[in-house]
């Protein structure tokens, strides 16, 4: 029962690190979309990191910013404001 409990916890452990693997990833290439000037794509990123219920209040901070300036970028001021 002990080794069953240790393999549960080992591998919680292992999906929440590449759960955060997978956000790192995802929100540097929004970022990399964002700098190369593809704010709609970059937009789309953003919104979908903000939306995640596993992101931090920084994350979802940041990402939130990222796709209000990306909406600015498009001139779709009314959604920035959202």
């Amino acid at each position: 029962m002990r080794i069953r409990n240790n393999l549960i916890l080992l591998l919680l452990i292992i999906i929440t690190d590449l759960t955060a693997q997978t956000l790192k990833a995802t929100f540097d290439d929004a970022l990399n979309l964002y700098q190369s000037k593809n704010y709609s794509s970059a937009y789309d990123l953003f919104k979908s990191i903000s939306r995640d219920k596993s992101v931090n209040e920084n994350e979802k901070s940041s990402s939130l910013l990222y796709a209000a300036e990306c909406l600015s970028k498009l001139n779709q001021l009314d959604g920035a404001a959202s």
